[in-house]
């Protein structure tokens, strides 16, 4: 029998509510495990005259949730609450930015490889200008869902610093991720890829490769002699030469300087001039790439047989979206199918009300070395505090 406090329960009575406000108060007690698996919702009748509406518009609610996967019809029997582990999971990706907006390909691949994570079990939507309150259609969804409370987690493409304060961050009850490097927001898990461990890789494959005078392009730093030194710093224990003038910096605005700046480092002849290159940001790579092949610099392909004064590069890559480039390259970087994946993994621990680490480092891969599992992927995961 069902009783009249379940009615009760279910929203207080007052003014007329409307179809919205059905849906989302029923669903907001599914979700949060108020309604059980397999409990019984109250007839058409007694959710139209506790709600004082029609039986039109609590059927239009229990639609939605049916197709939600949230509710069953059984016949005369009445409408169920159903197991949420065979439920649709929605969540969101978001970017500060605009969809227009001249974008990282590391942010691009993250937006294409978020595509390949729906199935009938979880929904991935991606979300721009997600940097505060806006009248964009983006942000209307959004909020939608979380006030609606279907939203089972978020993922940060980059650090919300300018959130704290808005329902993104602020409501309870949603799992959160943040995919930025070096930074752990408080409260909030963080994956990033190990983009310090870069140069030490390339370095060592270089080494490994009997080169020994390497040029570095770079995104542009606000302190470039900071940059340089680290740079020797890294290169000298493997025994690699890099002179200060061979490291230079493109500013993140216009990547096509990188063309200009690849020429002006091969300029020299014999040991005043690199004998490799490493592009340390897949953005720097076609232009420069552009500029070795247009300054007619003999760039060889690591398989070949050695030739003097050829150069060999190595750039940077996010697999599996590879940059196109003029010149044979060795790529190594990050792959974005084990990222997202840990992402989802840390939004799923906190659904299942577990602590996940606060941190997690992607490891770098050449892309000759033989693919390996998430888990395996990860070099460090931490419980807390920075490394």
């Amino acid at each position: 029998m069902i009783l009249r406090s379940q009615t009760r329960a279910l929203h207080p009575r007052g003014s007329p509510i409307k179809y919205a406000g059905i849906l989302n108060e029923v669903r907001r007690r599914i979700l949060t495990g108020e309604l059980a698996v397999d409990e019984r919702l109250p007839t058409r009748e007694e959710l139209a005259a506790h709600f004082r509406t029609t039986k039109v518009t609590v059927q239009k609610a229990l639609d939605v949730l049916a197709d939600e996967g949230l509710v069953r019809a059984e016949g005369n029997r009445g409408t169920f609450v159903t197991d949420q582990r065979h439920a649709q999971a929605h969540y969101a990706l978001t970017f500060p930015w605009g969809r227009l907006a001249r974008s990282s390909r590391f942010y691009e691949a993250l937006h294409l490889e978020a595509g390949k994570l729906q199935s009938p079990e979880c929904q991935v939507s991606v979300f721009h200008e997600i940097d505060g309150p806006n009248d964009t259609d983006d942000y209307r969804r959004l909020m939608d869902l979380i006030r609606s409370h279907r939203l089972a987690g978020v993922m940060f493409a980059a650090r919300p610093h300018r959130l704290w304060n808005y329902p993104v961050l602020t409501e309870p009850g949603i799992p959160r991720v943040v995919i930025a490097a070096h930074r752990i927001e408080p409260g909030i898990p963080t994956v990033y890829p190990d983009i310090e461990g870069f140069l030490p890789r390339a370095f060592e494959r270089l080494a490994a490769l009997g080169r020994k005078r390497v040029a570095v392009l770079v995104l542009a730093t606000e302190d470039a002699a900071s940059e340089v030194a680290r740079i020797q710093s890294l290169a000298k224990p493997r025994g690699l030469r890099v002179e200060p003038h061979w490291v230079q910096a493109v500013s993140a605005g216009d990547y096509s300087w990188a063309r200009q700046a690849a020429r002006l480092l091969f300029q020299g002849t014999g040991t005043a001039r690199p004998d490799s290159l490493v592009i340390a940001d897949d953005n720097l790579a076609p232009e420069s790439t552009a500029g070795l092949l247009a300054a007619g610099v003999r760039v060889t392909d690591c398989g070949e047989r050695r030739r003097s004064n050829d150069v060999l590069v190595l750039a940077h890559a996010n697999f599996p979206y590879p940059t196109p480039t003029e010149v044979p390259v060795l790529r190594l970087g990050f792959d974005i199918s084990p990222l997202l994946g840990l992402c989802m993994e840390r939004l799923e621990q906190q659904r299942r009300g577990e602590k996940p680490p606060a941190e997690t480092m992607l490891a770098a891969r050449f892309e000759d070395e033989q693919e390996v599992e998430t888990e395996e992927a990860v070099v460090a995961s931490q419980s807390g505090g920075a490394r």
